[in-house]
C-alpha cells in the first residue's frame, strides 16, 4: 500500500513511510498521504471482498 501511495502522490517511498510512522507516533498526516492512503486500503478491502465470491 505505501508504494501505491507513492506512485499516486509522486513522493519518494521512504518519504511516505516516515510520513506514516510519524503519525503513528501522533504527527499529524498530510491530506494528500491520507487520502491516497484511504484509497489504497478501500481498494484492497474490495479485492480481498470480490475474491471471496463463488465463482
Amino acid at each position: 500500500m505505501l508504494r501505491e501511495v507513492s506512485q499516486q502522490t509522486n513522493i519518494k517511498l521512504h518519504s511516505v513511510a516516515q510520513t506514516v510512522i510519524g503519525w503513528a507516533l501522533g504527527e499529524p498526516l498530510p491530506e494528500l498521504v491520507g487520502r491516497e492512503l484511504g484509497a489504497a486500503v478501500q481498494r484492497r478491502s474490495r479485492r480481498g471482498h470480490d475474491s471471496g465470491k463463488a465463482g
